[in-house]
């Protein structure tokens, strides 16, 4: 028995050899009843924080918005089943969503984070410099997609958030 697994982003695999195909259906099954009313809880939840927002004109209301979207789409895209159920012609597509809703959770929560503790600014100034600096490094990210080099700059990205954090 021999398997190959080929992917354009991160995956994380398990292998098992089901006995029967009527096993294995009946797992899925299961799995994907699961994984749909965790999905729907969460777009649930996007659908009345929007509802919210267009109701209260908080800003902070819309960063929280803005991050629950983001990391909804980033959850359902690195899960495989946006190309799986909706990019089924051309899954290149979820792997490109993920490539996109990565960085846009990580700046998405470091604006929400700025806003919410508005007092960073004054009280703690590296906080806030280390904060805007990620929310810029993240930024860079969306320049590193087109050109191809979205592993490099992640492995970099990683590498200069790590040596921060730690000499700082």
């Amino acid at each position: 028995l021999y398997l190959r697994l080929q992917t354009t982003s991160s995956s994380v695999f398990s292998a098992r050899l089901w006995a029967s195909s009527d096993a294995f259906a009946a797992k899925l099954s299961a799995e994907y009843t699961v994984i749909g009313v965790y999905f729907g809880i969460l777009l649930l939840l996007l659908l009345a924080n929007t509802l919210i927002v267009l109701q209260v004109p908080e800003v902070l209301l819309r960063y929280y918005l803005f991050y629950l979207a983001s990391s909804t789409f980033f959850v359902i895209s690195t899960s495989g089943l946006w190309a799986e159920f909706v990019f089924t012609a051309t899954p290149a597509w979820g792997d490109y969503l993920t490539s996109l809703c990565g960085p846009l959770t990580f700046i998405a929560g470091g604006l929400f984070y700025q806003r919410m503790m508005l007092i960073t600014r004054v009280a703690t100034p590296w906080l806030f410099w280390l904060n805007s600096t990620f929310v810029v490094l993240s930024a860079l990210t969306f320049v590193a997609i087109p050109l191809g080099y979205y592993t490099e700059w992640l492995a970099l990205l990683s590498k200069v958030l790590l040596l921060v954090l730690l000499f700082w």
